[in-house]
């Protein structure tokens, strides 16, 4: 299975559709989310990134995780998105 594939299934998982609605609503200034680990939680940052123009900024605990979680999301968006 390939990523564009893994991205299409997870797409229309009710949480997915749940975390995009908050983020179209402008009163939710920051959202947070728990129980993502390792290249999950930049997988599913991917989902909710890839469908709006609005930038976002995660905060991860040091240097190392984002430096991961920003090589993630590359994978999975390609350089030019993130």
């Amino acid at each position: 299975m390939t990523l564009t594939e893994l991205r299409q299934l997870y797409c229309s998982h009710p949480q997915i559709e749940a975390v995009s609605s908050l983020l179209r609503d402008t009163a939710n200034r920051h959202i947070y989310c728990g129980g993502l680990t390792a290249s999950s939680a930049s997988f599913f940052a991917s989902l909710w990134t890839g469908n709006t123009e609005a930038p976002f900024v995660f905060i991860l605990n040091d240097l190392e995780e984002a430096g991961y979680f920003y090589h993630d999301l590359t994978q999975v968006l390609g350089t030019e998105q993130v």
